[in-house]
């Protein structure tokens, strides 16, 4: 049996992966631990997993800080300079006990200073992906707001590419200096911190399909594709009654979510939501979060429910289709449920997420800040009505299913124990 800790800073979503291969480490007879911020110990404690709190403490559904890093252009920069890199010193505090105190850590995308711990304590280190984006690679360069044109240089002037990748990065250099002087206090060089996680670690999880994102001839020698690694921590209950009654009174509805960070601040696109479900003449469900449920949930009729949630795992394959912000959990589960896909990205990972989606024929998109009544409502019909769309969906349904990316993930943990 190994002592094995977990780490990851931001939302739910960032949570939910290293909760499940946590889970089943746990299923294996190892000793795991979490430790990320204070605001998930009921959540974590509750899943029945033991819990360390590390800061930053940021809290989660504060509406002001959702609002500021899921900016499009500006929400990236203002995460990293306002509350990752300045937190690292009292992150690497924290964690420094619990890590020496381990036989193996796994970090995650925003733990750039993982490779400081497995420096200073000689403890084993993986580093656990979420997005291929953040693997910056020439050949399938990141799609982000501010450079969403890069989708087509894919497979294209990987030289060129690079170039521009290390300019980003040069520009975006001095916001880590905060990093870059904990490096200096323990004897490492300084870096290009984005990179050097990826490069340095003896074992780089890609907790995605293949399918997804393939590996490119610039993937670091240590990266493993392992699949999807899902988690929902109400996954082993049943659908509400209420929910199961809807469903089992009509034809297969629209779903529509926002997932678990971004419908605490987006009445404006739950209301567009609304509109296109009326418009549609289909049946539908919205999920609305425990702070909007309130408002809407008396608009509940026979064509038309609002949920604050539930679990995607069973939700989604009773869809004819669904609507969906584009984070890479809610994305994973919408292949996996084997139902076309409508993406609306704005920020962060989505659009990037998008894009592969469309490049695999498992659905389209819609920018977010284009989204009319009438394109939503177009698009929606165009999908649903697709013969072509909907086996496409259900073919890459049963592979995402047959890869059981939990498991090959948990296999390579145990390889490198």
């Amino acid at each position: 049996m190994a002592k094995i800790l977990f780490t990851t800073l931001g939302s739910l979503g960032d949570l939910h992966p290293p909760m499940g291969l946590a889970k089943e480490m746990q299923k294996r007879g190892h000793s795991v631990t979490l430790a990320v911020s204070e605001y998930y110990r009921d959540y974590v404690e509750g899943a029945g997993l033991s819990f360390k709190p590390v800061r930053p403490n940021i809290e989660p559904n504060n509406k002001d800080i959702l609002r500021a890093v899921l900016e499009p252009i500006h929400g990236s920069r203002v995460l990293h300079e306002s509350f990752i890199f300045p937190s690292m010193e009292a992150y690497y505090a924290d964690l420094y006990p619990l890590v020496k105190d381990s036989d193996l850590f796994v970090s995650s995308i925003l733990g750039y200073v993982a490779p400081l711990l497995a420096k200073t304590t000689g403890t084993q280190w993986v580093n656990a992906l979420l997005s291929p984006m953040v693997l910056w690679s020439a050949y399938e360069p990141p799609v982000l707001p501010p450079i969403a044109w890069f989708r087509f240089l894919w497979g294209k002037t990987p030289r060129l590419n690079k170039f521009i990748l290390d300019t980003i990065f040069k520009c975006f250099g001095m916001m880590s200096e905060p990093l870059q002087l904990l490096r200096d206090s323990v004897g490492l060089p300084r870096v290009n911190i984005y990179k050097e996680g990826q490069h340095s670690v003896p074992l780089l999880l890609c907790l995605w399909s293949p399918l997804f994102g393939s590996p490119q001839l610039d993937w670091p020698p240590s990266a493993s594709a392992t699949g999807f690694v899902f988690y929902d921590p109400t996954q082993e209950f049943k659908l509400s009654n209420e929910l199961q009654s809807y469903l089992n009174k009509g034809s297969a509805p629209l779903i529509f979510t926002l997932g678990s960070t971004m419908v605490e601040d987006s009445v404006a696109q739950i209301e567009l939501f609304i509109e296109v479900a009326h418009r549609s003449h289909e049946r539908a469900i919205i999920t609305v979060g425990k702070n909007h449920l309130e408002k809407y949930q008396k608009a509940n009729s026979e064509k038309l429910l609002f949920i604050d949630y539930a679990p995607y795992e069973k939700l989604f394959p009773t869809g004819k289709l669904i609507i969906h912000q584009g984070g890479v959990g809610t994305t994973g589960q919408a292949l996996q449920s084997g139902k076309p896909m409508l993406i609306t990205p704005s920020c962060m990972d989505q659009i990037d997420n998008a894009v592969r989606i469309k490049k695999m024929g498992a659905g389209n998109f819609l920018m977010s800040h284009k989204l009319s009544s009438e394109t939503l409502l177009g698009e929606i019909k165009l999908l649903i009505n697709s013969k072509t769309q909907n086996k496409r969906s259900e073919l890459l349904g049963r592979q995402i299913k047959r890869e059981n990316g939990i498991a090959r993930a948990a296999n390579e943990l145990e390889k490198l124990l």
